[in-house]
């Protein structure tokens, strides 16, 4: 090979090199792994397709789990290719939402896995969910610090021009109060699992009723049941009060024994009347804004009900009543219950 063909080679070899260290570069400070390869997952949609373009995020959690990666017509309709990222599983009961355009960020696709069963959707697959568009203000995109910062800086600029001095403190205060908007977000997550976990002291709470009437329950299937031998019971008429609380649990062993036995598995607490004795759980009658404030929102919502669930499915359902909560039920369901269809005896 004689020496022009040998520059010639090096710097094709230097060309290819530099192109392959900045394709790895941009990856790598993205977070992905370009060594890993994404599954296909397909989503057929009837509107927005003006809102969607190639590579818009797909987030779960307030993660990217991937991007868009084709959009094509087929027999009429807009089909999206999604390349999801290998470490990330999407379960086939999610939903799939269109987030809201902002100021700063395009819009995005995001999922809401409320992982109802332990089905995930495999490589090809097809989504049978339908694409939404969501407009609540919980669900558009917190901007980045830098973000906050510079339309705290425009804000602060137009000042110079009213008064001649530039508020620094005014500036980082802005920034520093959406950090802490965050952290709170954080904050009513773990809020509500810790609700949802343990939402009453039942022993407490017989200890302070005293008495009750009991009975079996019909509906056997919807609860989850613990690998000991028990009985399900139906607990009511607390302080005598026909129409107030009642609650089911699971009592270990094959005797129904006497009231203030520390025997019982709690596994629904179902209330129409405001009762202080339930504390953290005494819902009723409060406003739901109290509620969003306190747990953030819910899952997912019909038109008179909330939602919120969490990994071990334990469901609070709440009712509203002109924005107030005029019944409550939580429940701690049988892992086999995929959608709330299942759950024969909600109300």
């Amino acid at each position: 090979m004689n020496k022009e063909k040998k520059y010639y080679l090096r710097i094709g070899m230097l060309f290819i090199v530099s192109i392959s260290m900045l394709i790895f570069g941009y990856n790598f400070i993205k977070g992905n792994n370009i060594f890993t390869r994404n599954y296909k997952l397909y989503l057929f949609i009837d509107d927005f397709k003006d809102e969607i373009r190639l590579l818009t995020p797909i987030k779960m959690n307030d993660v990217e789990v991937g991007v868009v990666n084709k959009i094509e017509t087929v027999r009429g309709k807009i089909l999206l290719e999604l390349s999801i990222y290998n470490n990330y599983k999407i379960n086939n009961n999610a939903s799939f939402y269109l987030s809201p355009q902002g100021i700063f960020t395009n819009s995005f696709i995001y999922i809401t896995d409320v992982k109802m069963n332990q089905n995930y959707y495999e490589n090809r697959d097809t989504i049978q969910a339908k694409l939404k568009k969501d407009n609540s203000e919980n669900i558009i995109e917190l901007e980045s610090d830098l973000k906050d910062l510079s339309l705290s800086i425009g804000k602060a600029l137009i000042q110079i021009g009213e008064s001649g001095t530039l508020n620094l403190n005014q500036v980082f205060d802005t920034v520093s109060q959406n950090k802490i908007f965050r952290e709170n977000q954080k904050e009513k997550s773990t809020s509500l699992n810790n609700f949802l976990e343990n939402p009453l002291d039942f022993q407490e709470y017989k200890i302070i009723k005293r008495a009750a009437n009991s009975g079996g329950i019909d509906n056997k299937s919807i609860y989850y049941k613990p690998n000991y031998e028990g009985i399900f019971l139906r607990f009511f008429l607390f302080d005598n009060i026909e129409r107030g609380t009642q609650i089911i649990s699971y009592r270990k062993g094959k005797d129904i024994g006497i009231f203030e036995e520390d025997r019982d598995l709690l596994l629904e607490i179902f209330s129409i009347r405001v009762d202080k004795d339930l504390k953290n759980a005494n819902l009723v009658g409060q406003n739901i804004d109290s509620i969003i404030e306190l747990y953030g929102m819910p899952h997912f919502k019909d038109v008179n009900h909330y939602y919120f669930i969490n990994e071990n499915k334990k469901l609070l359902t709440l009712h509203l009543r002109n924005n107030k909560i005029d019944w409550f039920k939580w429940q701690y369901l049988n892992k086999n219950i995929k959608t709330l269809n299942d759950i024969k005896n909600l109300k």
